[in-house]
């Protein structure tokens, strides 16, 4: 992997390569993780919130509640 050979590899060369792209990279997917986490957590906070509304409906309605 680029990011294990920019440090490691014998060859300055592909030692710098490895460097420059890892440099390059890194900030793409840490901002992917990011915004995908993001959605992720919207998307399970969205479904806990709505079963905490249908539970919450459901004992309503069992004690005879509209």
């Amino acid at each position: 992997m680029l990011i294990d050979e920019a440090p490691r590899h014998l060859e300055a060369p592909r030692r710098e390569s490895a460097d420059a792209l890892v440099g390059l990279l890194a900030p793409v997917v840490k901002d992917f993780f990011t915004d995908n986490g993001r959605r992720a957590a919207a998307v399970v906070g969205t479904l806990i919130l709505r079963r905490r509304l249908i539970d919450v409906g459901l004992f309503f309605q069992s004690k005879g509640h509209p």
